[in-house]
């Protein structure tokens, strides 16, 4: 787990979490902040409340999205970011949620 420190538009600084490996091959992949509401919009993505309650009690600073063919889009502070994963499988192993 990498930890970077970043300011937000309000100038408060918030920690940000990311899981060292963002491939592909893990089913894991960096998404630029140009293609994440419209990746929403194409995808149906939802807001998962369950899932934000659980990735915010463990100290991340996510929005979670369920898309409609079962990826979770987790979206960055400000919208700075995201990572997009293959299901709830692989981004409960990247984050060490547990299930």
């Amino acid at each position: 787990m990498r930890v970077f420190c970043f300011t937000l538009l309000s100038g408060s600084v918030s920690p940000l979490y990311l899981p060292l490996l963002m491939n592909d091959k893990k089913g894991i992949v960096s998404v630029a902040a140009k293609h994440i509401e419209a990746g929403i919009k194409k995808y149906k993505g939802e807001p998962d409340a369950g899932l934000n309650k659980l990735i915010h009690s463990a100290g991340f600073n996510y929005t979670s999205y369920v898309l409609c063919d079962g990826r979770i889009l987790l979206v960055l502070p400000d919208n700075v970011g995201a990572f997009l994963y293959a299901d709830k499988d692989v981004l409960f192993e990247a984050l060490d949620l547990g299930k």
